[in-house]
């Protein structure tokens, strides 16, 4: 009976420890039960735990709208080069695709003076992501120098860094001068293709000056007149001769055969439909096939140049007109 109330009493006792036990060490047996996500949350900053959904939207918004209004600039290597052709004649034909900055520099400014009291087509496109034009104070000059010698046909095509320069000059001092600001070009890097030639005049005596003069003239209208009827033509977007063109050209060959002392121009001319640039280009692959086909009909060695001149020199009322599309045949220098 003894030992029973003795294992009574050492379970109420054990018992009462163990309460004692729960009692003093509560908070640190709940904080141990408190789940780690929990806690986290509870320890977040005062100025973290008050943003909300809402001003973190707004927030990316504001990200967005600042990058919007200031997109990051292309590197140098990404950007595209300014390209630019000039073609004077009857009417000036100006085409360039510039950045913006250019379009406020000295070149384009006194294009739009000039135009004023010139007939012109002008169409000047800025473009983001377009190079500096350093190109610009030496193709002023040239522009400049071309007005100043009286130039009838000239014109100034740059792709990239190539530079096209083209025209006849009466006087060497003007023709020096554009040789020194090709060298300023190629010092910047620019390939040059210098297609301009001095026209010189060969002293005859008066009466031969005269004969020879008047023969090439009779020569240049019958070849004028054959082209009228018989007009060069070549495939679509094309500088391959038709059969047709070449039976024509294989005549003509003939008839400049018997002139002396002249030097023969190949020049070929486009309408005004499509790009400028391409027209261009077109016009004096096809004025170099012709003259290609010329010296191999030839029997006498001769001096044949070809030129492009692109859309101008229209011979129709319309631009556009597939008539404009042509070769023509000059004879330039006459003498002995």
């Amino acid at each position: 009976m003894s030992s029973k109330v003795i294992m009574l009493l050492g379970a109420v006792l054990s018992a009462l420890l163990i309460y004692l036990c729960l009692t003093t060490k509560k908070e640190e047996i709940a904080a141990a039960l408190i789940p780690a996500e929990k806690k986290a949350v509870e320890t977040i900053p005062q100025s973290v735990a008050s943003v909300t959904p809402h001003t973190l939207q707004e927030k990316a918004t504001k990200v967005e709208k600042d990058m919007a209004a200031e997109p990051p600039e292309k590197p140098l290597s990404d950007m595209i080069a300014p390209s630019f052709a000039y073609i004077s004649g009857e009417k000036l034909q100006v085409t360039a695709i510039i950045s913006a900055d250019d379009q406020k520099n000295d070149l384009f400014a006194h294009l739009s003076s000039y135009c004023k009291s010139h007939p012109c087509d002008l169409q000047i496109t800025t473009e983001k992501g377009r190079k500096k034009a350093v190109w610009e104070p030496e193709v002023l000059q040239i522009l400049k120098l071309f007005e100043e010698a009286k130039i009838p046909q000239n014109s100034l095509l740059i792709n990239d860094d190539k530079i096209i320069i083209d025209g006849v000059f009466a006087d060497k001092a003007d023709y020096d001068r554009l040789s020194y600001i090709e060298e300023a070009l190629r010092a910047k890097g620019y390939r040059i293709e210098d297609r301009s030639y001095l026209q010189e005049t060969i002293q005859a005596p008066p009466k031969a000056e005269k004969e020879i003069e008047q023969k090439a003239n009779e020569t240049e209208k019958k070849i004028a007149e054959i082209l009228v009827g018989e007009p060069i033509t070549f495939k679509i977007d094309s500088t391959e001769l038709s059969a047709k063109s070449k039976k024509t050209l294989q005549k003509i060959a003939g008839m400049l055969d018997k002139e002396e002392g002249v030097t023969i121009e190949v020049a070929g001319y486009t309408d005004a439909r499509g790009d400028a640039l391409y027209n261009l280009r077109l016009s004096q692959k096809r004025a170099e096939a012709v003259k290609k086909f010329l010296l191999s009909k030839m029997k006498k060695k001769k001096e044949v140049i070809a030129k492009g001149y692109g859309a101008t020199g229209f011979i129709t009322n319309d631009p556009n007109d597939r008539r404009n599309r042509r070769v023509e045949i000059y004879l330039l220098k006459r003498g002995v």
